[in-house]
């Protein structure tokens, strides 16, 4: 059976707060949508990107896909 891409979802974890306590398991009560602005990352000002800083977000990408 294909794959229904409407199917695959992206989530947050459960300590979305940039930091050493970024992290944690699946958090299914915060879906990322497509289309939304800074729904990951932040916008990076001249400055930072100049800098060279570096951010990491942990995301999960799930298969809602009922069947096993």
């Amino acid at each position: 059976m294909a794959i229904d891409p409407a199917l695959i979802k992206w989530y947050q974890c459960l300590t979305w707060t940039e930091g050493s306590t970024h992290g944690g398991d699946i958090d299914t009560g915060n879906e990322i949508t497509s289309g939304a602005d800074q729904n990951i990352f932040d916008d990076v000002s001249n400055a930072q990107r100049i800098a060279g800083v570096t951010e990491y977000r942990k995301i999960f990408i799930r298969n809602e896909y009922a069947d096993t």
